[in-house]
């Protein structure tokens, strides 16, 4: 069973952003897809002699979500039909903006606009005694009694952990009334996400707390946290894994998870150690779910894995000019900062490495598909983070009698984090 906070009306709008439910309301044209390049960051839409400092990416970054273009955008994302679910996938980067100010009401409001049925977070917060282990909480739980009293920081230290012996790492945040996991929760809950469940990451000692993964949902779950690879640089890579029965005729599996960044930086092998360290967990994370150890396995239903893959699409380059111009410009300048690190991959016409010795080009060899390659015109979104960067992904895969389809793809502009929400619409 999963953890059914108590019932509170939903706030619906933010900002004046009001998104509208109606049957029949058109989602945004292939159009305002293609002029998606009037939100990037001024130094992507020029080629800079040298690679800017990450001082002047996050700053360019941060005015373009404020810019014109991008509100103009932001206005477009509405619900195509009242049939479909909106899944959104978001790094909340421990709470903290791109110049490291407290971002958790800035996120919420995000959330609040985005109006989605189900969230995948990642970094966030988690509330005290949540921090070692995965957290799944159901309507049954005894432990659900605790958050109905006002105080929900001081009764969800109380919650009892489960799933997964203890790390090495010590507990901080315990009795602190103002304990932003805590916040977090008690956001969510007000915006009617009633279930949710937590999966382990890292101490962030730049958010003073510890992070994970949330799957957070308004429909009934049944979940469990999977570890995809422990105590690797003193984090563990894990995975929240939700099943919803409610969404469709078959069971819908959406998980939330957030795959290493730290191999590449700091291995011999630079990037293909990195590609290979995420290939491995994403192994991990298809096995799980294929073995039926998640939520009594995926077969016969949908899976929709979300989150930060820190990592890029080979599979986006050739959608169109401007996909091939900004692939070609990121990969100049990483040769500029590091051609040692990347020198398995690129350049990108003669790799001494494979595709699918990538973890997305493995993912796509296992059966799973980008939600923007399911999408009657294909097209991804340009970036999802300040370093220009598309790492946040949808992977969809079906064993279903019949396929979801996909209304639209796209992210939300707002300098809340330093990732860009990713917004999916599914019609089942």
């Amino acid at each position: 069973m999963v953890w059914a906070m108590p019932t509170l009306a939903v706030i619906t709008v933010a900002h004046g952003l009001q998104r509208r439910r109606r049957r029949g309301a058109r989602g945004p044209s292939a159009s305002w897809v293609f002029c998606e390049e009037t939100t990037l960051p001024s130094w992507m839409k020029e080629p800079p002699a040298k690679d800017p400092s990450r001082k002047e990416k996050i700053q360019t970054y941060e005015a373009a979500q404020v810019s014109p273009a991008a509100l103009s955008h932001n206005l477009a994302l509405v619900k195509c039909k009242s049939s479909t679910t909106r899944l959104v996938s978001y790094n909340l980067h421990f709470h903290r903006d791109s110049q490291m100010k407290p971002n958790l009401k800035r996120v919420l409001d995000v959330l609040k606009v985005l109006d989605a049925d189900v969230v995948a977070l990642q970094e966030a917060g988690l509330p005290p005694g949540l921090e070692k282990g995965g957290f799944k909480c159901g309507e049954s739980d005894q432990n659900a009694e605790l958050l109905k009293s006002a105080d929900v920081s001081g009764n969800v230290e109380a919650l009892t952990r489960q799933m997964f012996q203890e790390t090495q790492q010590e507990v901080v945040g315990s009795g602190s009334t103002e304990h932003e996991g805590s916040q977090l929760l008690e956001g969510l809950r007000q915006l009617g996400y009633t279930y949710c469940i937590y999966s382990p990451g890292f101490y962030s000692g730049g958010g003073q707390c510890f992070c994970g993964n949330i799957v957070a949902s308004r429909h009934p779950m049944t979940g469990e946290a999977v570890i995809l690879d422990r105590n690797r640089f003193n984090e563990e890579r894990s995975a929240a894994v939700a099943t919803f029965h409610e969404i469709a005729q078959e069971p819908v599996t959406v998980v939330s998870t957030h795959l290493d960044v730290w191999a590449e930086m700091r291995g011999f092998f630079g990037m293909a150690e990195g590609e290979a360290i995420r290939l491995l967990e994403f192994e991990a994370l298809h096995q799980a779910l294929r073995s039926g150890g998640t939520s009594g396995g995926t077969s016969g239903g949908h899976v929709a894995i979300l989150g930060d893959f820190n990592t890029a699409s080979q599979s986006s380059v050739l959608l169109s000019q401007e996909h091939q111009r900004l692939a070609d410009l990121l990969d100049n300048l990483s040769l500029q900062r590091d051609p040692q690190a990347l020198r398995h991959f690129l350049p990108r016409s003669s790799p001494r490495l494979p595709q699918e010795m990538t973890a997305l080009g493995f993912a796509e060899k296992l059966g799973y598909r980008h939600a923007w390659q399911e999408l009657p015109q294909p097209m991804a979104p340009y970036y999802s983070h300040w370093s220009g960067q598309l790492i946040d992904h949808c992977l969809l895969k079906s064993n279903g009698s019949k396929k979801p389809r996909v209304a639209f793809v796209g992210v939300y502009h707002s300098d809340a984090s330093d990732h860009l929400p990713l917004v999916i619409d599914l019609e089942f």
